[in-house]
């Protein structure tokens, strides 16, 4: 994240908590659908763990390739 944020008037701490706050917005309030997309590449390793964590905290989990 660090390496693509350039704005010298807000710590990227700031950015973080307001990024946050709307994410929690716009998950906390669907009727009928919630969609996330996350990039493989902006996880990691062990994608499996974090795919089981997932499904374990109620998500669906579909791979696109």
């Amino acid at each position: 994240m660090q390496q693509y944020y350039n704005n010298k008037r807000e710590p990227l701490c700031e950015v973080i908590r307001d990024a946050l706050k709307t994410a929690y917005v716009a998950l906390s309030r669907p009727t009928h659908l919630a969609v996330v997309a996350i990039s493989k590449k902006s996880l990691g390793g062990d994608l499996e763990q974090k795919k089981k964590q997932a499904i374990n905290a109620g998500w669906v989990v579909i791979n696109i390739d």
